[in-house]
């Protein structure tokens, strides 16, 4: 069996850290916003739960 490949959809460029459940059965996502190289402050604080 090949390793999975998912698409997840977001408004744009966003920086996150992830972690998967023991059972494989839950991904969750950290989304924190970063500062690009113009001063610009992107993305926006959020937790998502992929089951």
């Amino acid at each position: 069996m090949g390793k999975p490949v998912y698409l997840y959809p977001t408004e744009g460029t966003v920086f996150f850290m992830a972690d998967i459940s023991e059972d494989g059965r839950y991904i969750a996502l950290v989304e924190v916003p970063f500062t690009d190289g113009n001063g610009a402050e992107n993305g926006k604080y959020r937790v998502h739960i992929i089951h």
